[in-house]
């Protein structure tokens, strides 16, 4: 009973919202374009747009919510949906705003149906009263949504996935790719003649070739990575050494360590220092064609791999990978004896659905995810995939 009063309060609710939008419906738009769910038992499976896939919302999915400090898209996509990651294919963006996907604490975002399909806005841009200007049209047609100006700063805005764990990653032991290491700055020499500097000394690099970049991450080539299906070389673990910034530009670069780990010594390879919060403002989508790649490595070498932790996959952009693209982990099924078999012969189980990750960083032959969800332990050498659902 308790289910079903609740039910009704949702889809009055939900009625409420809908009926304010038919005041803003074009005369051409048919009558029945927009609708609040009705159904009964389950969150509705929708019909997905064009190029998009069919979304599930949750069944306790809130009609409305308020943005808070320390969100993500991910995790606010996480209340309305069943797959977090198909986040794109509920929000309503605005084609006549810049960086539509930003949103910030305080945001008020409610939740509506065009053509029975679910969509996700800020109150701010919810529909206009008739007769004034349609600035824009939700997918489906009907209603009108004026952009709002908003003079926050875009490094308030929440991003698409929790970002310590990926700045902490970024100036630790990782896995880069080949190429990158090859074509990476290096320190030829230091100003005063010794093996070994720290911090507060004098250096000198070779091949700094973009001016626009003067704050370099210091690192050593460790141990290589090979690719577990052909044997391939495909990249290296990088030690973090320090940090060090370009003083003057020319051949060699002067450069000064401002910070160390260890020692530095001749040798030791420049990657840029990132610190950009931009670079993780992409939203999570499905990749256009399939993937058939494998967990390498882990950042901190756990044995078991769960949420929020960073792993290195043996794809990259070869292979069609690109930052936010949104992969499934499947444990590799064990071998189990067949009890009937007299020759004690094994059977190969089905692998398990562990996981999701996301990609945030990608090279040509590997790229670096964000585990997402864990529903069971992962492991190295698990194997990742492209959604069923995207399928």
């Amino acid at each position: 009973m308790g289910n079903d009063i609740s039910m009704v309060c949702r889809a009055g609710a939900v009625a409420l919202v809908v009926a304010l939008a038919g005041c803003a419906a074009r005369e051409s738009a048919p009558e029945d374009a927009t609708t609040p769910y009705e159904g009964e038992g389950s969150a509705p499976q929708t019909t997905p747009a064009e190029g998009g896939e069919a979304v599930v919302l949750k069944e306790d999915a809130p009609l409305r919510y308020v943005v808070q400090k320390g969100d993500t898209l991910w995790g606010i996509a996480n209340k309305f949906l069943r797959d977090s990651w198909q986040w794109p294919e509920l929000w309503y963006v605005n084609p006549k705003v810049n960086n539509p996907h930003l949103i910030y604490p305080g945001d008020e975002l409610y939740l509506y149906y065009v053509d029975g399909r679910p969509q996700l806005a800020k109150v701010d841009e919810q529909p206009q009263q008739p007769g004034k200007p349609a600035e824009v049209l939700p997918p489906g047609g009907l209603g009108t949504f004026a952009p709002t100006a908003r003079a926050q700063a875009l490094d308030q805005a929440i991003l698409a996935i929790p970002a310590d764990q990926i700045r902490v990653f970024l100036r630790g032991p990782r896995v880069i790719d080949e190429d990158e290491l090859d074509d990476a700055p290096y320190i030829i020499d230091f100003e005063e003649k010794q093996l070994l500097a720290a911090a507060d000394t004098v250096a000198y690099a070779v091949d700094i070739e973009d001016q626009n970049i003067s704050t370099y991450q210091v690192v050593r080539r460790s141990k290589e990575y090979r690719d577990p299906d052909d044997n391939d070389l495909i990249g290296y673990e990088v030690l973090p050494v320090g940090e060090a910034e370009v003083r003057v530009f020319g051949d060699p670069s002067t450069i000064y360590l401002l910070r160390s780990d260890m020692e530095a010594r001749p040798g030791d390879y420049l990657l840029p220092l990132e610190t950009d919060p931009m670079s993780l403002r992409f939203v999570p989508h499905a990749p256009d064609k399939e993937v058939d790649g494998k967990i390498i490595s882990v950042h901190n070498g756990m044995s078991n791999i769960a949420q929020y932790q960073i792993v290195t996959l043996n794809r990259g952009t070869e292979h069609g990978l690109e930052p936010g693209h949104v992969l499934h982990v499947f444990q590799t099924g064990r071998e189990s004896r067949d009890p009937n078999s007299f020759f004690g012969t094994s059977v190969q189980l089905p692998d398990l659905k562990a996981g999701t990750v996301m990609v945030f960083r990608v090279g040509e032959r590997v790229s670096h995810a964000l585990v997402m969800s864990a529903s069971r332990a992962i492991h190295v050498y698990d194997r990742v995939e492209r959604p069923e659902s995207a399928k």
